[in-house]
Order: C-alpha cells, then sequence, then structure tokens
C-alpha cells in the first residue's frame, strides 16, 4: 500500500462526501469503494468477484466485494450507501457471511465509516467476529496500520495475521490492566517510599497513577488498532 495513494485518495474523497453526502449504493460502491480497494492494491478486474453468491440455509446471499488470491476468497467488503448510517443489523449480517464462508477479513463501509472486522476462532472451537477498528473518513489515517491489513500485499504475505495478533495482544494486555491497576500502582509507589520515607507516599502514589493511567491509554489506542498515539497530546 502507498501511503501517498491512500492520502490522495482520501483527498479527494473528503470533497466528495462533502459535496455527495446523499449518495447511494451504486455510486459510493463506484466513486468511494472501488477507488479504496484499489488503493489497497486489489484488482477489481481480476481479483473481485462482485455480489459474490453463496447459500446460507435454503438462502441465496450475496456480499458486495469478495476480494480473492488465486481464486479464492480472502476479505469480504459490505457497502451501504453514504447516506445510510451504519448500525449493529449491518454489522452483524457482515459477521455471518464471514463466519459461515470462513473469511478472516472483513470491511463494513458506507463511506463516512469503515469498521475492519476478523474472524477468530475462540477457546471452545467456535467461530466469532470481532470489530479490531471502527473510524470515520476523517480518522482514517490515523489507522493506516489496520487499513493496511486488508491490503493486497499484507494479506498475501501474511503481515495482515501479525497484525491481528498485535491488537489481540494489546487488548488482552489492556483488560489485564483495568483488573489490577491498583496493584500495579502501589507496585510502582511502594520502591520510592522504601528509598525515601514514608511523608512521600502521597506523592509516589499520585505519580505511579499518572504514569498507569498514560501507559493504559497508550495500551488502549493499540487494542483499537491504533498504534504510536501520544496520550499526553505532544
Amino acid at each position: 500500500m502507498d501511503e501517498s495513494d491512500l492520502e490522495k485518495w482520501l483527498e479527494e474523497t473528503r470533497e466528495l462526501v462533502a459535496d455527495s453526502p446523499e449518495m447511494d449504493e451504486a455510486n459510493t460502491k463506484a466513486k468511494v469503494v472501488r477507488p479504496f480497494l484499489e488503493t489497497l492494491g486489489w484488482d477489481i478486474t481480476l481479483d473481485a468477484e462482485l455480489e459474490y453468491g453463496f447459500q446460507m440455509g435454503s438462502t441465496t446471499h450475496h456480499v458486495d466485494y469478495a476480494l480473492t488470491l488465486d481464486d479464492v476468497p480472502e476479505l469480504f467488503v459490505e457497502v451501504k450507501g453514504c447516506y445510510n448510517d451504519l448500525d449493529e443489523g449491518h454489522l452483524k449480517q457482515l459477521y455471518s457471511y464471514m463466519k459461515t464462508q470462513n473469511i478472516n477479513w472483513g470491511l463494513l463501509t458506507n463511506g463516512r465509516a469503515y469498521y475492519v472486522c476478523r474472524r477468530r476462532i475462540d477457546e471452545d472451537e467456535n467461530a466469532v467476529v470481532d470489530v479490531l477498528g471502527d473510524f470515520t473518513l476523517e480518522e482514517l489515517l490515523d489507522y493506516r496500520a489496520l487499513v493496511s491489513a486488508l491490503s493486497r500485499e499484507s494479506i498475501a504475505e501474511g503481515r495482515s495475521d501479525e497484525i491481528a495478533a498485535n491488537v489481540y495482544e494489546f487488548r488482552e494486555t489492556y483488560a489485564t490492566l483495568q483488573g489490577e491497576r491498583e496493584s500495579v500502582v502501589e507496585s510502582l509507589a511502594a520502591p520510592l517510599v522504601e528509598r525515601f520515607g514514608d511523608h512521600i507516599e502521597g506523592h509516589a502514589e499520585a505519580a505511579a497513577r499518572t504514569a498507569v493511567e498514560e501507559f493504559s491509554q497508550a495500551v488502549e489506542a493499540d487494542a483499537m488498532g491504533v498504534p504510536d498515539v501520544d496520550p499526553a497530546g505532544t
């Protein structure tokens, strides 16, 4: 994925969406999503099956784009019109498609909002789909690492799996930290009190609490697919 191409697409798309916020699904696909996928290295003529059909029970369903490698679907993209706000029902639709067809990567978008989805197998051997990151068009560059996971090159070379694994590791770290926050604060403050005396206990605890909060914010950002975020905003 060429970042200059992504930035160019973003600039053009911002103007397009601002000028035509009521775009229907067909125009959103043609003017926003197809150029986006091409920016990520997908050749729509060669790599995509449009309105990809498959059976779920007795019903035939269709996903807007099935991006393939060696004719095997790797990424499902479901598109709604720019005028249409995305909701939980749209996500559940994509989840069901990914789970039944064993597709590891998914994208739901209306051109304004983007949900990057990942299928995994949990401890009970059940297929689960998670949102690795959700962001608006304006926030897209902050999520460039996660966006790159959808690129043809990243999926083909396995880098997408590494990105997903990294996000999951940070989520586990963040969850553990929330459960052990007070003990972590105490463990950081204790050496200072031991070294300098009980009279600095309040200062040591305050400093430790600030450090843990900044650390927590940084880990949370990585857990949501936004690496290298400065929690202090500097």
